[in-house]
């Protein structure tokens, strides 16, 4: 499914489409790994050697440091919202991602009751729509979105 051959995959940065990506560059990882620590590829000796606690050494702390990465990462998942608005400060030149989050805005400007949230909503919303336009100006949905709000919002 993730493959983008059968069916485009939507998405934006979309780290979690990159399973079947990342399985090939763990195995050239991995045998560059043996490569620089001169390990043969069958464990079949069985005493432990120095190029073997080495070798588990560069791997645990690559493990660690990943393993953090996407502990860090995580709280960004927790809905769409969070996601785009954690990323548009990250990629705030892609396009759909400035487009799709100021649908969020959108939506957030339509969930709100206190006039005052709803305007903040709609003016971040409004600006981040403008800013996929200044990108990429043929983009449709974001002119045809744009235009929406400028029409349900009266601006």
């Amino acid at each position: 499914m993730f493959l983008n051959l059968f069916v485009p995959v939507v998405g934006i940065v979309a780290d979690r489409f990159v399973y079947i990506a990342s399985l090939g560059f763990c195995i050239v990882l991995s045998i560059l790994l043996l490569r620089l620590f001169k390990i043969p590829y069958t464990f079949r000796e069985s005493k432990i050697g120095t190029w073997k606690i080495n070798f588990f050494g560069v791997t645990s702390i690559l493990i660690i440091a990943f393993s953090a990465r996407v502990i860090a990462r995580n709280p960004d998942w927790k809905n769409h919202f969070t996601l785009y608005a954690h990323d548009v400060k990250i990629a705030d030149k892609s396009a759909k991602l400035n487009a799709l989050y100021a649908s969020a805005c959108m939506l957030q400007a339509k969930k709100a009751t206190a006039n005052n949230i709803k305007t903040k909503w709609v003016k971040d919303g409004i600006a981040h729509y403008e800013r996929a336009i200044s990108i990429f100006p043929k983009y449709a949905a974001a002119l045809h979105n744009l235009g929406l709000a400028y029409v349900m919002y009266n601006r």
